[in-house]
């Protein structure tokens, strides 16, 4: 694909779980994220009922010094990322999934994100991640904001950091 992909409220990105299918950006992609998951329309914190479920997204024809996002997920409740998996370029500028706009996301779970500079980018007021593995990511998960955060079951292999959260106070 040359081409962003728009999202909008009410829509559902589903592929077939025994073999997803590709989102794939070509080398002369036009854009700096390939899937805007983010109704224009409405501000982060109104965007409800979008999901995405047994795909593939890949960015390794562009170029790794290029800052790339897969997907935006800048949404809130009624969300989710399932069996997701998201493949970039090692030692690359490209983030798996960011939220530059906040939200209220909810789920996320059955992920892999091989690559990149971040696995996830979280800036957002409250997730689940659950089920994930992070594979040679510089770093597994970024977070500048989020008020409620579960991490559960997560693996990082081959990152530089697996979590990296400067600002965070952690309780139990």
């Amino acid at each position: 694909m040359a081409h962003p992909i728009q999202l909008y409220i009410n829509t559902f990105l589903i592929g077939n779980p025994v073999s997803p299918p590709q989102l794939v950006a070509t080398s002369g992609f036009n854009g700096n994220t390939m899937v805007y998951g983010k109704d224009p329309n409405l501000p982060a914190t109104d965007n409800f009922y979008v999901g995405i479920k047994n795909l593939e997204f890949v960015s390794t024809a562009v170029s790794a010094n290029t800052a790339f996002t897969l997907l935006d997920w800048s949404v809130s409740q009624a969300t989710q990322i399932t069996n997701v998996w998201f493949n970039m370029p090692d030692y690359s500028q490209h983030t798996g999934i960011a939220m530059p706009e906040g939200g209220s996301g909810t789920m996320m779970g059955n992920l892999l994100f091989t690559g990149g500079l971040y696995g996830i980018n979280m800036n957002n007021q409250q997730y689940l991640i659950k089920d994930t593995t992070f594979n040679g990511c510089n770093t597994g998960i970024y977070i500048s904001h989020v008020f409620d955060l579960v991490v559960q079951n997560v693996t990082f292999e081959n990152c530089g950091t697996g979590i990296d959260g400067k600002f965070l106070e952690i309780g139990r």
